[in-house]
């Protein structure tokens, strides 16, 4: 198959990995496979092998008027078509809301199958009236959306008139490599979280957390790997309760294998997610997880809490709760640590691909 892959960047997050990995994956079995994206490939942090196509329309970046978002938006659907008249895919494959609408509009009468992705929960992010009102009415014009979670299906009432088929495929995790030799400073046992710094990653409940364990006396280092807009806030949290000199900001790290392999746990603390990658890689990595119960996916990723521990959203007291109550329990601990690697099993790059691939094969000969 020729296959076209569309996301707006491929900056550090969850849905840029994932596109990547399943453009390596699709290239390996001997597919033509080209990923465009809006934005210069010299801003990319994930990056694709020769094996893949690799191009850009050079148009993404924030607009300050309404006439400069619909003239850009404009000038983003012909160059995206552009490509499109170019390729000549057999499918195109589109990730995120925004990219969907215009990836949609662009590959108008062209008899293109065009499978759209929702990469996070529709139900709890919120994209804006103006993306909202487009989105109910393109969609009906694709060949399929394509949803992490079951509960994400649910967004989608299949009564709806004109309501795109939804297939619920998940997102692959990669099989852990050898954890590099870096050491990993500090001599405390510390609990590891991972992820852009912004609201909804619930950074602040772990600092919380970390706050509450030391007045227990628990002896925990928290360190956060990721960049954003709340770095400042998060600093000023950790002052203000204590706990500075037991917070470690590590910034983005490409690699997340050898800070996971040595952590005591991984935390999720999201309000809300789509399919969170990093708690994949943490169970494939062998550590024990500690997850928010947020829509969605750690509920459904965790088996119920079969091989994690999941704890209520928005309360700092439940995370502490589960990390002291793992902390006393090396059973559970070993328990958790040998069910974790199981997740390659149910979400492994080739298991996830050859979903996407049923499905492209599908809408092709329809």
């Amino acid at each position: 198959m020729k296959i076209l892959l569309t996301i707006a960047t491929l900056g550090a997050g969850g849905a840029e990995r994932v596109m990547t990995l399943l453009a390596e994956e699709f290239a390996s079995r001997g597919h033509q496979v080209t990923l465009m994206t809006l934005d210069a490939p010299s801003n990319d942090f994930f990056t694709v092998g020769p094996g893949v196509q690799r191009v850009t329309v050079g148009l993404y970046g924030p607009s300050m008027s309404w006439i400069a978002r619909l003239t850009g938006n404009l000038q983003r659907i012909r160059q995206i078509r552009s490509v499109v008249l170019s390729v000549r895919p057999d499918a195109v494959v589109s990730f995120i809301t925004e990219m969907n609408v215009l990836t949609i509009i662009a590959c108008a009468r062209l008899r293109i199958p065009v499978l759209v992705s929702e990469r996070t929960d529709p139900r709890v992010h919120r994209v804006g009236h103006t993306w909202t009102w487009l989105r109910q009415i393109t969609y009906r014009h694709c060949a399929g959306l394509v949803v992490p979670t079951q509960a994400v299906a649910s967004w989608v009432s299949p009564s709806a008139a004109g309501a795109p088929p939804v297939t619920v495929i998940p997102n692959p995790v990669l099989r852990p490599g050898t954890p590099g030799s870096r050491a990993v400073p500090g001599a405390r046992p510390y609990l590891f979280a991972a992820g852009r710094l912004i609201h909804l990653k619930g950074f602040d409940l772990l600092i919380r957390a970390l706050a509450l364990l030391m007045r227990c006396g628990a002896d925990f280092d928290l360190v956060i790997a990721g960049a954003g807009v709340e770095e400042a806030g998060l600093r000023r949290l950790a002052s203000e309760l204590g706990v500075s000199a037991r917070l470690r900001l590590i910034g983005r790290v490409e690699s997340l294998e050898s800070w996971m392999a040595a952590a005591f746990a991984f935390v999720l603390s999201s309000r809300y997610e789509g399919f969170p990658n990093v708690l994949l890689e943490a169970l494939a990595s062998g550590t024990p997880v500690i997850a928010t119960d947020c829509p969605s996916g750690p509920r459904e990723i965790l088996e119920g809490g079969n091989c994690g521990i999941l704890v209520p959203c928005d309360d700092p007291e439940a995370i502490a709760t589960a990390v002291t109550t793992l902390q006393a329990n090396p059973g559970l601990q070993a328990r958790l640590r040998t069910l974790g690697p199981r997740v390659i099993e149910r979400f492994g790059v080739p298991a996830v691909a050859a979903q996407w691939e049923s499905l492209m094969q599908r809408v092709i000969l329809r």
